[in-house]
Parts: C-alpha cells; structure tokens; sequence
C-alpha cells in the first residue's frame, strides 16, 4: 500500500553505506516514527507503516552479523510510540543458524547496520565465530564508549544525525588498531 507522509506512523529504511565502509557494512538502517527527508543518504529500502498496518520486523537466518540500538522508544500494536518503555542499549547479533518467531507486541525504534559476512570483527574485535546464534550487549565489546554512543543516540532528535553519529563510531572501530581481542 501506498501511504502519503501525513498518514505515517512508523518508517523502516535501509540506506546504502558510505564509501568508507563499503565491503564491510551491507547497510546502515533506522526504524522511527516518521519518514524524514534523505537528500544526504540513498534509501535502498523504505518500509512505510500506516496506521491499522500490522507490521513485524523483519529477521532472518544468515550469514549476516548486526549491530542495533535501540532509543528508548517503542511502536505498539495501537499504532503509539511511548517513550522510556524500552531501555536505551546496543547489541551485537551475530548470524543466526535458526530464527524463532517475534512475539513481542511492540517494537522498539533502533539505529543499527548490517555487516557482510565475516565483517563483524574488525569492528568489535572478536572472531565472528564467536558470536554465531548469540546476542552480546554493545557496552562488553566497546566499553564504555558504547554506554556513551548509546545515550547520544537516543538524545539526538533527527534520522540523519543519529546515522552519522552512527557511522562515525564504526568509522572509529574500523581504524582503531589499538582494541584488542576480547572473549565473548
């Protein structure tokens, strides 16, 4: 269905990564309340939920690895955001082998990116391996830079800032040689 920009409650979007990191992230992606304007990003999918819309986010058994944060918001199935119902945090999702059906009645807004296969670790510096069929708060691979991205993330009011804060940070994993290894 078509819906108009006044009749939005909900917008999942996918947007190409920037040149930097393309190869290692597949795309940067955003789940808000509302449809803002993209002129700085390519939108390369665009999920539009109009009020009465069921909607359920989508997830799927890959090889592909995650990072997601979510903003301390959530979507019911009454079509209302309410704020401070979910708690503002990150984690990683490593591939999973097996999906189990997503029960929850509401979903969060979140900010994360998909990582190619194999990619995960030069970003959080643990073998990808490692992190198979597993989920590991953002903060015990980052530290506490990852409790303090998590904060300005959810702080930040626009799409487009929390995408550039977003992709600055894993601009920084990306050249920080000075992280090491660390177990999950």
């Amino acid at each position: 269905r078509i819906t108009t920009a006044g009749s939005v409650v909900a917008c999942y979007r996918e947007f190409a990564p920037p040149p930097a990191l393309e190869g290692r992230v597949r795309a940067l992606f955003s789940f808000t309340s509302h449809a803002e304007p993209t002129a700085a990003r390519c939108v390369t999918l665009e999920i539009r939920v109009a009020p009465g819309d069921r909607y359920r986010a989508p997830v799927f058994a890959d090889g592909n690895t995650s990072v997601v944060f979510d903003l301390g918001t959530d979507f019911h199935s009454d079509d209302i955001w309410r704020d401070g119902a979910v708690t503002v945090s990150g984690r990683v999702i490593g591939a999973l082998r097996r999906v189990t059906p997503d029960v929850r009645q509401e979903l969060p807004a979140m900010v994360g990116a998909y990582f190619h296969p194999a990619q995960i670790s030069r970003f959080v510096h643990v073998p990808s391996g490692e992190l198979t069929d597993s989920m590991v708060a953002i903060e015990n691979l980052w530290g506490a830079a990852a409790l303090e991205l998590c904060e300005r993330l959810a702080m930040t009011q626009t799409e487009r800032e929390r995408l550039d804060l977003l992709e600055q940070a894993l601009l920084r994993r990306l050249t920080d040689g000075r992280a090491t290894a660390t177990t999950v």
